[in-house]
């Protein structure tokens, strides 16, 4: 299949039609240019070049279908107008991403892609919260990924806002799909030929989530160390015998000092509640085991507790992922008492605040407030800055009634009572 022409016209499904504008990639699957619609507004263009996507029906109808039903969430990237039977192929139009936005893999480079770099630790958590509430979406609407690679999600990695595509690949749960994947993000079963389906997506979920946090991938270590990973090794390591590096029950793969620093350092500096979800995500059980795997529901009621609790070291200088078991900084072994942190406090929730800390209500994944250091009358001390649009009702604990409008800082004070959105009522709690 020869390259589309520049100002190639496309006909799409509704009898409108786009202009080729230029090439901007190409895989396995199929050649991305960008497009112009008639009216002037562009978008992606996604053209087949496999001849077993251009000759398959069932995929063909499938992408009909995903297109009919809609985006599950925000966060993809997903197929609006399909571009029919033409030129010996077909494609599907979508939105064009943000430039801000960079390829997942690239972070795995950062020597090379200076750019592709968290910018903070809640950069970290907020990416990896986007990525499970795309796959809690797609689950609840009974679909699953049957192509999953670091490829498929762009990140920003100043705010950790993501955007997942290649949603041409997904399908209804237990129905076949079209792609298999990619060897290391597959479940084992995948990997010897199963059928993918929601539970072997809690299993890729799980390998992407390390690599947000550790960067090296989890199942590489000393034994991945081989001159040539032949597709037979690639079978045995990434299939059934896989050992998690960090498994607490087999220490035969455990991270080289030279090769993979980053599992090293990163998780000797993650607290305890992260390293557990994680040895249980990916254990052997796991392995074996699908309706044993960390759910995504489940990752999500962690990664919350997570973002609540992380906190900006009292030096000022770090932010951190933090649980009950810090006790210091592990970047500069600054002395941390998690009882003395300024916290929000809900009925059955907590919320830490500091100093640059991004504040979100409940599960939501758009900023509300901002921690902010106060310039009160006795010094400074830390207040909220108000992000949210609305305003707040502030209630002292003199029974004074204060109205917080968008872009103004209150400093937090014991028994001070904030109501949120007219209904989320919450209380002040300084540490003692």
């Amino acid at each position: 299949m020869l390259d589309l022409k520049i100002g190639q016209k496309i006909e799409l499904s509704d009898g409108s039609y786009v202009n080729v504008v230029k090439k901007l990639g190409e895989g396995s699957q199929g050649a991305v240019y960008s497009v112009k619609s008639i009216s002037g507004e562009m978008y992606a263009l996604k053209w087949y070049i496999s001849q077993d996507i251009i000759n398959n029906q069932d995929f063909y109808r499938n992408l009909e279908n995903n297109i009919r039903l809609g985006s599950p969430a925000p966060s993809f990237i997903w197929p609006l107008k399909l571009a029919i039977r033409q030129l010996g192929s077909y494609g599907y139009i979508m939105d064009l991403c943000p430039s801000t936005y960079i390829e997942f893999s690239k972070f795995f480079k950062n020597s090379f892609f200076k750019d592709a770099k968290f910018s903070s630790r809640q950069a970290q958590i907020h990416a990896a919260l986007c990525i499970v509430d795309g796959f809690r979406h797609l689950h609840i609407r009974g679909f699953f990924f049957s192509n999953i690679s670091a490829d498929i999600f762009l990140v920003n990695p100043k705010t950790g806002n993501v955007r997942i595509f290649a949603d041409d690949n997904v399908t209804a749960n237990n129905i076949e799909g079209f792609i298999s994947g990619t060897v290391k993000y597959m479940a084992a079963e995948v990997v010897n030929g199963s059928r993918p389906n929601i539970n072997s997506d809690f299993f890729s979920l799980a390998i992407i989530l390390y690599r947000i946090f550790m960067i090296d991938h989890p199942m590489e270590g000393k034994r991945t160390l081989q001159p040539c990973l032949t597709d037979e090794i690639q079978k045995k390591v990434y299939g059934n015998d896989m050992v998690f590096c960090w498994d607490v029950d087999l220490d035969v793969n455990r991270p080289d000092k030279i090769n993979h620093k980053n599992s090293i350092y990163n998780w000797s500096h993650s607290p305890l509640s992260l390293r557990q979800i994680f040895s249980k995500a990916l254990s052997q059980r796991a392995v074996l085991y699908p309706e044993q795997r960390v759910s995504d529901i489940e990752w999500k009621n962690y990664l919350l507790k997570l973002r609540a609790n992380s906190i900006c070291c009292p030096s000022g200088l770090h932010d951190i992922l933090a649980d009950e078991s810090i006790d210091k900084c592990p970047r500069c072994n600054h002395i941390i008492d998690m009882h003395k942190i300024p916290r929000i406090e809900f009925r059955d929730f907590s919320y830490a605040i500091t100093d640059k800390k991004i504040f979100y209500l409940n599960d939501s994944l758009i900023p509300y407030g901002l921690g902010v250091v106060y310039k009160g009358k006795n010094g400074p001390e830390i207040g909220l800055k108000n992000l949210s649009g609305v305003t707040w009702s502030l209630e002292t604990a003199s029974g004074n009634i204060l109205q917080i409008k968008e872009g103004e800082c209150f400093p937090l004070r014991n028994g001070m009572q904030i109501v949120f959105n007219g209904v989320t009522r919450c209380r002040i709690v300084l540490g003692n």
